[in-house]
């Protein structure tokens, strides 16, 4: 999918024919929500760190294999993401450091192993890890094991769902 495509969406190209100017693109939106995500160069923790343009076509797998389409729902969430990641430049919490906590929304291990438990590529080794148990029963180890399943660029930026299905439930998520 192109860069230019993350927020120029179906409910947004219908609308094309009455917008007086062209939409700005995908680059030039995340931009606009994370202002300092042009360069990794002065980051604190530089593997960690994604340029709004290494960003996007993992924002845009996330959004699309979730059916996260609506403008209100893409803004919020790329709010969230950019808050929490410091403008994509953290993959998991330095400060104060809490094991287990991380993906680019900065959630708390009990989303996590939601998540990851809801993942086809990742629920096997997590439900191994957890073997039954709540986050909270986890040691701090297996905590940051499970978030290892889905920091990375290609679970991470979806993280999020993990909070959905624990706050609202899996009905709302699709499989």
């Amino acid at each position: 999918m192109q860069l230019t495509n993350l927020l120029a969406l179906p409910p947004l190209l219908l609308a094309l024919p009455t917008l007086a100017a062209p939409l700005p693109t995908a680059l030039a939106q995340l931009l606009s929500i994370a202002p300092t995500s042009t360069t990794c160069a002065s980051a604190p923790f530089p593997l960690e760190c994604r340029t709004a343009e290494q960003a996007a076509p993992f924002l845009i797998s996330a959004m699309a294999a979730n059916s996260v389409y609506a403008p209100p729902e893409l803004a919020a969430l790329l709010a969230l993401i950019a808050f929490e990641s410091g403008d994509f430049k953290y993959s998991h919490t330095h400060f104060p450091g809490r094991p287990g906590q991380g993906t680019r929304n900065m959630q708390m291990p009990g989303f996590n192993l939601a998540y990851a438990l809801s993942l086809p590529g990742t629920k096997d080794a997590a439900a191994k890890i957890a073997a039954g148990r709540q986050a909270d029963a986890l040691s701090d180890a297996e905590k940051d094991r499970v978030l290892a399943l889905v920091e990375g660029d290609e679970f991470g930026w979806g993280g999020w769902r993990g909070f959905i299905i624990v706050s609202v439930g899996s009905m709302c998520i699709p499989p």
